[in-house]
């Protein structure tokens, strides 16, 4: 899986690209988190295509990310028509240790919660109105590390 590469963000119309100016490992990580990896640091690339060196693509020129967020929408930009750079911002991201299927308690709690599921890179809670059973808390229990017998 190719975890490197240009950054492009989708703003429900069209696909921006980012300009390398303000760009840091801080909005790289927020950015490969929204991806569904564990984190990651920013690159940036050369134009290579063919075309015009000046980017002439719709452009956020200014991205700020706190750390904390876990989608990109929820990170302050600025777009501009046009970045003018030569460079594009990248990314190069950590790739997750969790695999689809893993379990996690919500909010790190210690030892009961609702549980969680990774699917499809996001974590979402189990319905537990739905054929949830005692047997499926045991087996919870035991990948969180926990005696199965108390669940």
């Amino acid at each position: 899986v190719d975890t490197t590469g240009v950054v492009e963000y989708y703003d429900g119309s069209n696909w921006l690209t980012i300009c390398p100016t303000e760009w840091d490992d801080i909005d790289a990580a927020v950015m490969c988190r929204s991806l569904g990896y564990d984190g990651g640091t920013s690159t940036t690339y050369v134009k290579n295509f063919e075309g015009p060196m000046i980017n002439t693509q719709p452009s956020i020129t200014f991205v700020e990310c706190l750390g904390t967020e876990t989608v990109f929408s929820a990170c302050v930009s600025v777009r501009e028509s046009v970045c003018g750079q030569t460079t594009l911002a990248g990314v190069s991201c950590t790739e997750s240790s969790l695999r689809a299927g893993s379990v996690r308690l919500f909010d790190d709690a210690n030892f009961y919660s609702i549980v969680e599921v990774l699917y499809a890179g996001r974590w979402g809670t189990v319905c537990g109105s739905i054929g949830w059973s005692l047997l499926d808390g045991r087996v919870a229990c035991r990948e969180l590390g926990f005696d199965s017998d108390n669940a």
